[in-house]
């Protein structure tokens, strides 16, 4: 028993010495700790926004936003002076 024991356990640190309903937990166990592990984290959806009628920097709530509109859509009116910043309003806060 003690010759089936060690070629059960060759190649694991620290079972040599252990009886056999020690050395790991049966599959149930380890199935019940899966169910302990935190949920995942849902990614944000790619898109908050949809490229469409041409917006106005007023209706910006963010500079995100406005980066969107400019980057995405191509909402070039967005940036008067032209240096890659939309709406100076919101984005220079």
């Amino acid at each position: 028993m003690k010759a089936v024991h060690w070629l059960a356990c060759l190649g694991l640190v620290g079972c040599v010495n252990t009886p056999m309903a020690e050395q790991a937990p049966p599959l149930a166990a380890k199935a019940a700790t899966a169910d302990k592990l935190p949920a995942r984290i849902t990614p944000p959806p790619e898109n908050r926004w949809q490229c469409g009628p041409r917006p106005y920097c007023k209706d910006m709530q963010s500079c995100e936003q406005a980066k969107f509109y400019l980057n995405e859509c191509g909402q070039d009116s967005l940036d008067r002076d032209g240096d890659g910043i939309p709406c100076e309003n919101v984005c220079a806060r």
